[in-house]
């Protein structure tokens, strides 16, 4: 899984799609995409851009993970 991630360079993606006015969604979902469509495997994406908004993304059967921001009081948990 490792090397697909290499093989596409899938973080690139995600910010090359940002640096394109994509939101975040916009980004995991297109980046994700190509992802899938070159590679057949899985994987977990997990973003933030420079105003704060995050995201996160997977095809994975579970992606365990919390978010926690100044306005939150607990932290957001998800596991798919």
């Amino acid at each position: 899984m490792g090397e697909h991630i290499m093989r596409v360079t899938l973080s690139r993606l995600v910010v090359f799609h940002l640096e394109q006015g994509h939101s975040i969604e916009k980004s995991l979902q297109e980046s994700m995409k190509l992802f899938a469509e070159k590679t057949n495997s899985e994987a977990g994406l997990i973003a933030i851009d420079g105003s704060g908004n995050w995201g996160r993304l997977t095809n994975c059967k579970a992606m365990p993970t919390a978010v926690l921001t100044p306005d939150l009081n607990e932290p957001l948990s998800f596991w798919k």
